[in-house]
């Protein structure tokens, strides 16, 4: 984690740590004091791809701003479900501001955002800069081929109807097929692994667990199944 607020302090930390191999990315929140894609932020974008590291981006708040568009609102749920729409703005500023354009291979990742949202943004961005493109030129490719190129996702959380073994009453099996079109979308648009590997990042959600059904492997007992509660019991 960087301290956006001073970007001198941000670059320093940078070459600081990526002399140890243990880092392997940078991290920065999503919702900041700004767009991500602001040249403020681009000697930090620099910095790490002179040193090799992707720039990770984890759901977050510096609380600066309301963590919502409209405001601040009164639940963690309303600021929770709104990280996803921050994600869409900061990406959409990433893309229109030129950053993919500056480096010759910078690449950027989400993390605890979801991918499911993906397909429907990506055709309302790539409509819209159809028709508005002569404000960016400097955008020289379509804001999908940017994504396919320069952006992953992690695969944790997935916005999907439960296991048919975890939910209470059982699920239909073909709900879980219901996911099935969106991913075969995203393997041909846009998730993938570093270096080019087909497929999404891994990513563990431990010690969270708010976002999940009790994981089976936990073995609740069947008074903890009844009910709808999210929270896995089990966990201190």
């Amino acid at each position: 984690m960087i301290p956006v607020q001073s970007i001198e302090k941000s670059v320093a930390e940078i070459e600081r740590c990526a002399q140890d191999q243990r880092f392997v990315q940078v991290l920065m929140l999503v919702m900041g004091d700004m767009p991500l894609g602001k040249r403020a932020y681009w000697p930090i974008y620099a910095a790490a791809e002179r040193l090799g590291l992707p720039i990770g981006i984890h759901a977050g708040s510096a609380y600066h701003n309301p963590p919502t568009s409209v405001g601040w609102g009164s639940y963690h749920i309303e600021d929770y479900v709104a990280q996803a729409q921050a994600f869409q703005t900061q990406l959409t500023s990433l893309i229109v501001e030129g950053v993919f354009a500056q480096a010759s291979e910078p690449e950027n990742g989400d993390a605890r955002i979801g991918f499911t949202w993906l397909p429907a943004y990506l055709w309302r961005l790539h409509k819209f800069w159809r028709g508005m493109r002569m404000e960016t030129p400097w955008v020289d490719r379509a804001p999908l081929e940017i994504v396919r190129s320069n952006i992953r996702f992690s695969l944790q959380p997935v916005d999907a109807p439960p296991d048919p073994a975890d939910a209470e009453p059982p699920v239909r099996p073909y709900a879980v097929g219901r996911i099935a079109p969106i991913l075969d979308r995203l393997s041909a648009l846009a998730i993938r692994r570093r270096r080019g590997a087909a497929g999404g990042d891994f990513a563990r959600s431990c010690p969270q667990d708010h976002d999940r059904q009790p994981a089976r492997n936990l073995q609740p007992s069947e008074a903890v199944r009844e009910g709808d509660d999210a929270m896995n019991v089990q966990l201190p």
